[in-house]
């Protein structure tokens, strides 16, 4: 089958509908408009959160989120060892201490019996002080939250659930952003996510205080006068890290299209698993009684081990079919910053990292593409016997 395209692991969906709604914006607000009141609470009611904000990037959310909480300095957190180094960062920003877990092998997401194992060796000094743990929904699926929020309250932790990939997605019937089971979620709207505004990020919480101190944090810490401008005042050190009413125009419109992404993106997801289970792999395990995936990625990790000649020619070999696999991500430990500060070894985010990859998975994917994917990553594998 000939090509003439190119499929990356994930690209952007905009129709006529999103640039009208964006067109009709800009003739009105650019900054902090009806737009931004509208997309927060139409992203609030639509996941079951009591509160929306929305800032300029998930990065900005995961930061805010956590200086609301209030955390004293050097206070512990928890995150997966598997995951962008925004989150990881968050907590420095904050002046926090981060202990990192690594992941399990069948979801690749983080391992909750070394995190309960690491909670119960606290001191009970320890165990008294406020910590935090931000579970990391991998590639679109939810972490066992009924759990976490079991560790929430028996071990005095808040939680922030780094939801960035996971829009869309359902644990218990209820969708991931509900905060049923946690303190706040955050969610990207980065072209590749599964809804997009550019660049942008949501914050979704039932708690008011939260919620109230999160509004004066996204603008520079300024409590705003209701008689006069110039009499604003800054109430704490906070950060400019609004979203532009154009980018929540585009937000809207797209917001109302999550469904279709999403059931879009399942389907992928039951083409590849059919096409492809010839192949030495294992794809993500979930128990679909209890969760609904929202497959930001889909992926494949081989059962053997892939040596880096082997991986490099395999990825060459799909370049030259147009086919660019991801590779997400380097596991935090091993970032030339994070080596300096992190002794431990992770066996399995290591595994992960060198064995699996990301196929191509957006709405825009026709089963003719499908098919093409398909065949040339089983003719990969099977040349360089993967």
């Amino acid at each position: 089958m000939k090509n003439n395209q190119n499929f990356y692991y994930g690209k952007h969906y905009i129709d006529s509908k999103d640039i009208n709604n964006v067109t009709k914006s800009l003739k009105s607000f650019l900054s902090q408009g009806p737009q931004l009141i509208n997309f927060e609470k139409k992203v609030a009611k639509y996941f079951g959160s009591k509160y929306c904000v929305a800032v300029s990037s998930a990065t900005a959310a995961l930061h805010i989120s956590i200086t609301a909480m209030n955390l004293k300095k050097n206070s512990k957190s928890y995150t997966s060892n598997m995951t962008f180094v925004a989150t990881t960062n968050a907590c420095l920003y904050n002046n926090l201490k981060i202990d990192l877990i690594d992941i399990n092998l069948d979801n690749f997401n983080i391992n909750l019996d070394q995190l309960e194992a690491k909670l119960k060796k606290l001191s009970p000094k320890e165990k008294k002080k406020k910590k935090l743990i931000i579970p990391v929904h991998f590639g679109g699926l939810s972490v066992d939250m009924k759990r976490i929020h079991d560790l929430k309250k028996k071990y005095n932790c808040y939680v922030l659930e780094d939801a960035s990939q996971s829009m869309g997605a359902t644990f218990h019937k209820k969708y991931v952003g509900s905060c049923k089971f946690s303190d706040i979620a955050v969610f990207s709207l980065h072209p590749v996510k599964s809804i997009t505004t550019g660049e942008g990020g949501l914050i979704l919480t039932n708690n008011k205080k939260f919620y109230e101190k999160l509004l004066l944090l996204r603008s520079h810490g300024l409590e705003k006068s209701k008689k006069n401008h110039w009499q604003n005042n800054m109430l704490f050190l906070g950060y400019n890290y609004k979203i532009t009413d154009f980018q929540c125009a585009l937000g809207i419109s797209q917001l109302s299209k999550l469904k279709g992404f999403i059931s879009k993106r399942n389907k992928i997801a039951v083409f590849y698993k059919e096409k492809l289970k010839s192949l030495n792999i294992n794809f993500q395990n979930f128990d679909k009684s209890r969760y609904t995936n929202a497959y930001h990625y889909f992926i494949i990790s081989f059962v053997k081990e892939v040596s880096n000649k082997k991986n490099k020619l395999f990825l060459n070999l799909l370049k030259k079919k147009g086919i660019y696999l991801g590779k997400q991500y380097l596991p935090i430990h091993m970032h030339n910053f994070y080596k300096k500060k992190i002794s431990n070894k992770f066996v399995n985010s290591e595994k992960y990292f060198k064995q699996s990859y990301q196929l191509p998975i957006y709405p825009s994917l026709s089963k003719r593409n499908l098919e093409y994917i398909c065949d040339n990553i089983i003719s990969a594998s099977k040349k360089l016997n993967m």
